[in-house]
């Protein structure tokens, strides 16, 4: 009796290295509204904040750079839309 080829499980992906951190983690620095320069780098070309798993930061840094975008566009420092032509 001939057994049937044992298919790979569906839904298991194997485990990726983590990446490394673009942030620097030896200089002691804070996210800030206030540095629209750090902040346009996690923006996308239409305006939206990017995903976690294309900038590589961490859940917590995420949420941190996601609050500071908000307040920075509240504030006036960063634009909610940009106008693409």
């Amino acid at each position: 009796m001939r057994q049937k080829p044992s298919a790979p499980k569906r839904g298991l992906r194997p485990r990726t290295p983590s990446k490394a951190s673009p942030l620097p983690t030896t200089l002691p620095y804070t996210i800030d509204y206030k540095n629209v320069a750090l902040l346009r780098r996690y923006i996308g070309i239409t305006g939206k904040i990017l995903p976690r798993r294309v900038n590589g930061l961490t859940a917590k840094q995420h949420r941190a750079r996601a609050r500071a975008i908000r307040q920075a566009r509240v504030a006036g420092r960063l634009p909610f839309v940009w106008l693409t032509e």
